[in-house]
Order: structure tokens, then C-alpha cells, then sequence
């Protein structure tokens, strides 16, 4: 049997069974153990052999030549006769290319065994695990190109204006740019958060707007009413995820604070309560308890987070945080990749928004200065009309007479003006 092993869990991936190697078949019932897709390990075999490590040129593995000798293997239902009567164990831990043990490759037979695995046997066992990690990597890989696939296509759609076109021909029928800008930011944020729920394989993705008070928000709040609340902006929950609530300002700053640009956050619920670790490449930061407190209220259930804020270059501060989430443990975010992509569609992002605030502050100071110049006109006009009266009178002094030119030449410059 070929299995995975993570901290509670053994996942039985693929099996073979036969008396010989001839009437060996290979089936998907073969993937289970006496149908079971998982099993809990503790205690088990296979937790022994995945604690082996492998020397230079020795490959390690554990083995148990008769289970029913030995005082913790004889109770065990495989051995005892409950689901089967198995008397030999040996296993071998596949490594993965960063030397950690991921899984075992295992074989067990009903008579028991006479001598410990001879040397050809070990290498055999051990090209096989070899053979295995190597396929678990091409299937990844294969995965990673997949999405990496979705992901330039996400970024093309968003780069070429396709995921807010709507509001292109909704400007064409709106001309008023107070009604018009907020909800043609919204509607990007909506647009970008499908296509990273599409891309990274998430249960739910939103976008929080921060405040400036939120993320400067370290002082103690007596009254928990008065916490500043950011708005939240949903990009796309699965079925079954109703509503999300914001976190709170004092866990936005912390979380900032720990990841200045993103993270990935991985749940620990061995206690009572689920706890946060978070991790850039290989460097893990445990939260506080009150942030986790905020991280459980918002995305309940959640057994992964990734995020990154988004920075305007404009303002000098992170105006959003875009928050993505998985419910299972299907779908594991490495920072390496997962992280950095979400982080670059995030910026891109955000200079989508940053053209349509420009857009629309120019939008703003046009509709500014035509205002201002319909209503300066007539009463300049007024004041241009009342000084050719004036200067047609003949009952000014020279001094007064001069000071009525250079006031007429001062409102309307252009105009030749001549002494009556």
C-alpha cells in the first residue's frame, strides 16, 4: 500500500493485492484498507515508519517479522483476525525533495517472516518510494501548471478591462461621477475576487477596505463600539457560506504587523479552540489569542487563510486586504507560489483602481471648472458692461478715467479699449 500521513491522518493513495506477483490487481477498491479512505495512525505501523530517516546510501525502513509476537502489534484488528490476520510488516518512508517524510510504501502478508529484508529487497523498496515521490511531484506540478494557466488567464481578462466592462457602457449612459465611482470600484473587487476564488481553489475570497484609523489602531478601546469597522466587500463565497464579518482593526494591525506583505495561515484545532500559525516561506509566527479570536469570528470553519493587502502608491498606505479561505485540507496555499501570485493580481488590481479613481477625479475637476466658469461669466459680464458705461461718461477726472482702463483691461485683457 502506498499511503500519506499528516498529523492525525493516514491517506491510503493506491494498493496492490495477490498471492503472487502474477494475480496481482491493481483496482480502485485496492486504493482502500478494507474500505477505508483514511484512517487515524496514532499508534500505528506506519507512524513508526515515517519517524525513520534515511542515511547515505542505507535506506531506513521498519519491520516486524511476526506481529503476533510482539506485545503492542498482537492486539491490533489487522492482526488479531477483526478485519484481518496479517503477521508481517515492513515500510519504508517516502521522502519528499525537501528531506521530509511525507507518506510510507508498505507491504504485509499473513505468513510471518524468517529473516529481515535482504539488501536487493531494500533497494527495490527504496527505488520504489523514489518512484512514488517522483510521481506525487509531477502530479503537482501538473496541478500548479493548471492553475498557473487560469491564473494568466485571470490577469489577461483583468488587464484588458474585460472583468468591469459593465461599467464601460454604463458610463456611456451615466455622466455623474459621484454615483458612478464607488460602485465601479466595487464591481472590480467583485470581478477580481471570482477570479481568485476560480484560480486558487478557494472556498470564499473578499476584499476588506481599510481605513487610516485601522491600521494604526494599536491603543486599547474601552468601549468595543467604538472600534473603527471597515467595510467589507464580497468577491465570492461557496454555497453554504452566508456572510462574512470584518475583522476587527486591532487583528488587522497585528496581522500587518506580523505580514507586512501577506501570508498564508494554517489552523491548529488539536485544543479546544482553532489556533493560527502563520508562515513566509519557512518562517512561522503564532498569533495572539485575540487575533485569532477575530480570525475565527470572520471565516468560521476555515483550515487555511492567504492574504495580502494593497497598497496605493497614492495615499502611501494599504487601502484593502484581500482575504481568500479553504473549508478542507484538499488544498494546501504555499507561500512560494500561492502567495506570490495572489499578491501580483492584487497589485494588478489595484492599479486598475487607481486608473478609475484618476478617471473619475478628472471627471470631477472638469464638471469643477465648468461650474466655476458658468458662474463667474455673467458677473463678470455685469462688471465689463458697467465699466464701458463709465468710460463713455465725460464727467471723470484723467486719474479716474486711467484707473477704469486698467480695470477693464484686468476683467477682459484681449479687448482694445479706446478714451472717449
Amino acid at each position: 500500500m502506498i499511503s500519506l500521513l499528516d498529523e492525525h491522518t493516514q491517506y491510503f493513495l493506491s494498493g496492490a493485492t495477490g498471492d503472487n506477483i502474477n494475480d496481482a490487481e491493481v483496482s480502485l477498491e485496492s486504493a482502500r484498507w478494507y474500505g477505508c479512505d483514511s484512517v487515524s495512525h496514532h499508534g500505528g505501523l506506519c507512524e513508526r515508519t515515517i519517524t525513520l530517516e534515511h542515511q547515505a546510501g542505507v535506506p531506513a525502513f521498519y519491520e516486524e517479522l511476526d506481529l503476533v509476537k510482539t506485545e503492542r502489534t498482537q492486539n491490533l484488528p489487522y492482526v488479531n483476525g477483526t478485519t484481518a490476520d496479517f503477521r508481517h510488516y515492513v515500510g519504508m518512508p517516502i521522502t519528499s525533495p525537501s528531506g521530509h517524510n511525507i507518506g510510507t510504501v508498505f507491504a504485509m502478508s499473513k505468513p510471518p517472516a524468517k529473516d529481515d529484508l535482504s539488501e536487493p529487497q531494500q533497494q527495490y523498496l527504496y527505488q520504489t518510494t523514489k518512484h512514488v515521490m517522483r510521481q506525487l511531484v509531477q502530479t503537482v506540478q501538473a496541478l500548479e501548471g493548471k492553475r498557473a494557466e487560469r491564473y494568466n488567464e485571470a490577469l489577461s481578462a483583468l488587464l484588458n478591462d474585460r472583468a468591469y466592462e459593465h461599467d464601460q457602457s454604463q458610463e456611456s449612459r451615466d455622466s455623474s461621477a459621484t454615483s458612478r465611482g464607488p460602485t465601479e470600484v466595487n464591481d472590480l473587487y467583485r470581478a477580481a475576487g471570482e477570479r481568485l476564488h476560480e484560480f486558487l481553489d478557494l472556498s470564499g475570497v473578499v476584499f476588506q477596505e481599510l481605513s487610516p484609523a485601522t491600521q494604526h489602531s494599536t491603543r486599547p478601546y474601552l468601549d468595543e463600539d467604538a472600534v473603527p469597522k471597515d467595510k467589507v466587500i464580497v468577491g465570492k463565497l461557496d454555497p453554504g457560506i452566508a456572510t462574512v464579518v470584518p475583522l476587527d482593526a486591532k487583528a488587522v494591525s497585528k496581522i500587518l504587523e506580523a505580514f507586512p506583505n501577506g501570508g498564508v495561515l494554517h489552523v491548529d484545532d488539536s485544543g479546544e479552540v482553532p489556533v493560527f500559525s502563520g508562515a513566509i516561506s519557512y518562517d512561522p509566527s503564532v498569533l495572539d489569542a485575540a487575533t485569532n479570536a477575530s480570525l475565527n469570528r470572520s471565516f468560521p470553519r476555515a483550515r487555511q487563510i492567504i492574504f495580502t493587502p494593497l497598497w496605493d502608491a497614492v495615499c502611501d498606505r494599504n487601502t484593502a486586504l484581500c482575504v481568500g479561505w479553504v473549508l478542507g485540507d484538499d488544498r494546501i496555499f504555499r507561500p512560494e507560489t500561492d502567495l506570490n501570485a495572489m499578491f501580483s493580481f492584487c497589485m494588478a488590481t489595484m492599479s486598475i483602481i487607481l486608473r478609475i479613481e484618476s478617471r473619475m477625479l478628472d471627471r470631477v475637476k472638469s464638471d469643477f471648472i465648468g461650474s466655476i466658469s458658468h458662474e463667474t461669466r455673467s458677473p463678470l459680464h455685469n462688471v465689463l458692461g458697467n465699466l464701458d458705461l463709465a468710460l463713455d461718461t465725460t464727467h471723470c477726472s484723467p486719474q479716474l478715467r486711467e484707473m477704469l482702463v486698467d480695470a477693464r483691461y484686468v476683467v477682459f485683457p484681449s479687448k482694445e479699449i479706446g478714451f472717449c
